[in-house]
């Protein structure tokens, strides 16, 4: 059997599958965020650490063979050599970056203005939060230099937990701005001016023997939103995954390496021995969560009533900019809602919450077919905020694309499973490059016309609402 542990953004959870690929059993925990401060936001890295290895032995329990791990990327914490945390999991929304590029010199202020480094030394970097992290307490610097204590994203800190072992798989290690995505070599430009320790964790494949739990081999080890493109087989040039979770994330395949302008940043989607697939992505840092304060406020009763089929009231402009927006780029963007009258229900909120995050969809896509002449056939949707039926329709009449979205709510944990199944040699990459059948697919309803005057709308109160910033 093959056991796979998700830890995403709100929640960890466990799937365990048969060898006919069904899912056995399943389990969520959730974990929530510690809010320090208003642009604070971190989680408890102690009680993700025991939620794994409750999964771990739930697992072995189970006679699990092949075991995978996929992790939320770019949050950084820094633990010793026991594997024992010294500081939270700074998770990617927290935004305490911002205070950090205050403090930047002058020249600084002005190289973070170059292209090559503009996503490197921006307040949602995690070379950023390094930074911080040195900042606030320099005398982990020398204890980082001498290796008795480790600085590292998810992926590294729970693996260590596992396997004693300090490394990093290819598609969390690229994002962190401190290992170049290309060649893999630390960033050492950026480590001098930030004045931080180099980043020297071991890198590894996605698919790759990291080291034996008991009787289970640890043979995948995966960011999130690659294993989920890779569930969706969206692994040829010009494909395109959505996942709308926490937050948005649309990321294209390329056919190679390039790095791209603007707000949109170069991924490495996959690699396995000699093959390895390049991307860009794009991202809305605030969907999921904007979704949990409307509820937590009281704008609407549930998750599933902004799915309502109920007819369209007045036209809300809600632009959903909680945490910054990166296309277009503006990192200190705050929420706006354009709009309101005395007539104005809470269904009306929410279904301009829908639409505006389907217009800031519309955007990164439309700046990804720009930079890069892919046209994909097809968007392929997942995460849990993809069940909401509006909001899957209204990607596809802001885009003019068609959209689908798999019947399962797996897709981070498929993917691993599908990496899992190339480990145990049932499978190899070129078998997984095409998306799976069964899937339900929207049609754009909205008419050429209709579509660009509402987006030229949209773009109006864009610009009015960026007008206000952190």
């Amino acid at each position: 059997m093959y056991g796979v542990i998700d830890v995403g953004t709100t929640s960890t959870k466990l799937y365990i599958y048969g060898k006919d690929e069904k899912i056995k059993y399943s389990t969520r925990i959730r974990l929530g965020f510690e809010r320090r401060r208003g642009n604070y936001i971190e989680q408890d890295s102690n009680r993700l650490w025991e939620i794994t290895k409750a999964f771990i032995n739930k697992m072995e329990n189970e006679r699990v063979r092949y075991f995978g791990l996929t992790t939320y990327r770019a949050s950084v914490l820094v633990w010793d050599k026991e594997g024992r945390p010294l500081t939270n999991i700074i998770t990617w929304i927290d935004r305490r970056g911002l205070e950090v590029k205050k403090s930047f010199p002058l020249y600084l202020k002005l190289l973070s203005k170059f292209p090559m480094l503009k996503s490197v030394l921006s307040i949602d970097s995690p070379a950023m939060l390094y930074k911080w992290l040195i900042w606030k307490k320099p005398e982990l610097k020398k204890e980082i230099e001498k290796e008795e204590v480790y600085f590292g994203t998810l992926d590294s800190y729970l693996t260590y937990r596992l396997t004693g072992e300090y490394v990093s798989d290819i598609t969390n290690a690229t994002l962190t701005g401190l290992i170049h995505p290309k060649t893999l070599k630390p960033l050492s430009i950026v480590s001098r001016i930030l004045g931080i320790p180099d980043y020297s964790p071991r890198i590894v494949d996605n698919v790759e023997t990291i080291g034996e739990i008991g009787d289970m081999e640890f043979n995948v080890l995966i960011a999130d939103q690659q294993a989920a493109t890779v569930a969706e087989g969206c692994l040829k040039k010009g494909r395109v995954k959505i996942t709308n979770g926490t937050g948005s994330f649309v990321d294209m395949v390329l056919d190679g390496f390039k790095m791209p302008k603007g707000g949109l940043i170069p991924i490495t989607v996959v690699k396995v021995g000699e093959k390895t697939v390049y991307g860009v992505e794009g991202f809305v840092p605030s969907s999921g969560i904007v979704l949990d304060w409307m509820v937590d406020k009281n704008i609407v009763e549930d998750y599933k009533s902004i799915c309502s089929d109920e007819e369209e009231g007045e036209e809300i402009f809600f632009l959903p900019m909680f945490r910054g927006l990166r296309i277009p780029y503006h990192l200190s963007a705050s929420g706006a809602v354009l709009g309101l009258t005395l007539n104005s229900s809470s269904m009306d909120i929410a279904r301009g919450f829908i639409n505006g995050l389907a217009f800031l969809i519309q955007e990164i896509l439309r700046e990804m077919i720009w930079q890069f002449k892919h046209r994909p056939d097809v968007l392929y949707c997942n995460g849990g905020l993809s069940q909401c039926r509006r909001l899957l329709q209204a990607i596809a009449d802001y885009t003019g694309y068609y959209v689908a979205r798999s019947k399962g709510d797996d897709a981070t944990a498929q993917g691993a499973l599908k990496l899992l199944e190339i480990s145990s040699g049932k499978k190899s990459l070129d078998d997984i490059r095409e998306p799976e059948e069964g899937v339900i697919l929207y049609t754009p309803k909205l008419p050429e016309k209709d579509r660009i005057e509402k987006i030229k709308k949209w773009r109006e109160a864009l610009k009015v609402g960026l007008k206000w910033s952190l």
